[in-house]
């Protein structure tokens, strides 16, 4: 496993959209509505410019000033517009498609919003074509199927993996849309090696599958064994 080095430069700096509940990853789309009037002026600022903003998740303790500048995770992910619509009342809607992780740095602005220096972090990508790699997204979109078998009731998905599927787009896929906690994915997005991330998420999926089992379980025991009114 070699590092990939970005296919387009990036800037030195871009703005920041920190938000509580989101972690972006390279290769994903992230539908945005924009309505803040700062963050609306930071999306206006950047169609005229590079066309680039930087996602950030917010760090625990952020509703104490909301209204100011909170904290934000240095690990992050920078995007590019597109599909960008304004509203007559000055909102906007917008995909913002992940070019790569980065680290953000020193500000250079901090008013309406911030702007911040971003540095590409390097990730280590496995082989699309080697059979580990196949296993491995095997053994990840099982658990996913599996995992939505289990919360929907509905008919197990077959699952199949072919030679060559893109591994980290699919991990970072899984990792964006999954269900798991903002600082779990958070925890996830700040791995450098995609192969680790893609077994400890795969590892997170079976843990909470077997929460999902065993819950099922308990709730049918309690059934058969509770009270008769």
């Amino acid at each position: 496993m070699t590092p990939v080095e970005p296919l387009e430069p990036i800037p030195e700096t871009a703005p920041v959209f920190p938000l509580p509940s989101v972690v972006f990853f390279p290769h994903t789309i992230l539908p945005l509505h924009v309505f803040e009037p700062r963050y609306r002026a930071m999306v206006a600022d950047a169609e005229r410019g590079a066309g680039c903003i930087a996602m950030s998740l917010l760090k625990p303790g952020w509703e104490s000033d909301k209204e100011g500048n909170p904290a934000y995770f240095e690990i992050g992910c920078l995007g590019r517009m597109s599909e960008l619509t304004r509203t007559e009342d000055g909102r906007f809607y917008l995909k913002l498609a992940g070019i790569r992780k980065v680290a953000l740095g020193g500000l250079v602005s901090t008013s309406p919003y911030r702007t911040a220096r971003i540095r590409p972090v390097v990730e280590t990508i496995p082989d699309d074509f080697s059979p580990e790699s196949r296993e491995d997204l095997l053994k990840l979109l099982g658990a996913c199927a599996v995992l939505v078998h289990e919360l929907s009731e509905r008919p197990f998905p077959m699952v199949t993996v072919t030679e060559g599927l893109p591994y980290e787009p699919v991990v970072n896929s899984v990792c964006a849309h999954v269900g798991l906690s903002p600082e779990v994915k958070q925890s996830l997005l700040e791995l450098d090696d995609v192969r680790e991330r893609c077994l400890k998420l795969t590892a997170f999926l079976e843990a909470h599958l077997q929460r999902v089992v065993l819950a099922r379980q308990s709730r049918a025991e309690g059934m058969e064994t509770g009270p008769i009114n």
